[in-house]
């Protein structure tokens, strides 16, 4: 239902007021994934430099990070459909948050493995594939419980 406010809709618009609009929401929206495949990258880049990861270059690892967010992508629809089964179990708060992080842990392990298995310019052992796995894990999780304590 449109509700008349004085303001034109999109259809009314002009031409050049259209490309305005439609310019700025992709660069909102580009902005946006920009920022959070950077914060993706230099947190990849510490923790590979933390445990001693070998890549061949930093275009690699920017590689890395965006098959990293893209398999995520369909790893958040995995690790959702595993939490509506669980919610359907009577369990109590504790195990519901360690059965999602063990999901989170896994799903998160398999991305990582299926691109160290695929990408041949990063080297990662499996001590260390567990490792990042866990740390993605901890961090999706305390934002996650961080973001439903604010609201």
């Amino acid at each position: 239902m449109y509700l008349n406010n004085g303001s034109k809709s999109f259809k009314e618009e002009t031409l050049c007021s259209k490309i305005f609009i439609i310019t700025a929401i992709s660069a909102l929206i580009l902005f946006t994934i920009i920022f959070i495949l950077s914060i993706y990258y230099f947190g990849i880049l510490g923790t590979f430099s933390i445990l001693g990861i070998q890549y061949d270059s930093l275009l690699s690892l920017l590689l890395f990070v965006i098959f990293y967010f893209l398999l995520g992508l369909a790893g958040d629809i995995v690790i959702k459909i595993f939490m509506i089964l669980i919610s359907f179990l009577p369990v109590n708060n504790l195990a519901n948050i360690v059965a999602k992080f063990l999901i989170k842990f896994l799903v998160n392990l398999s991305i990582v493995s299926i691109l160290d298995f695929f990408m041949k310019s990063i080297h990662i052992s499996t001590g260390s594939q567990i490792i990042v796995a866990l740390i993605i894990a901890v961090i999706e999780l305390s934002f996650e419980n961080s973001l439903k304590k604010k609201s």
